[in-house]
């Protein structure tokens, strides 16, 4: 597999999030908690599953423009 260096990939920067995970158990039915910010409007929500978060990516990621960016 080739890596690529990030001066050949562009990507767009209005789809960019970061996520933070919670500490939980592992013994938790879920788990997963964190929170999920998107970087370009501050928006953040707060999930407690693997599929809120899945959700949570693909609602944000529908109301983006599908635009490169530049860093």
């Amino acid at each position: 597999m080739t890596r690529e260096t990030d001066s050949e990939v562009q990507l767009p920067t209005n789809r960019a999030f970061v996520v933070q995970f919670k500490s939980v158990p592992a013994d938790t039915e879920n788990g997963l908690e964190g929170r999920i910010e998107h970087i370009a409007t501050g928006n953040a929500n707060y999930f407690a599953s693997a599929e809120e978060l899945c959700s949570i990516l693909r609602s944000s990621l529908q109301e983006q423009p599908d635009e490169k960016g530049e860093d």
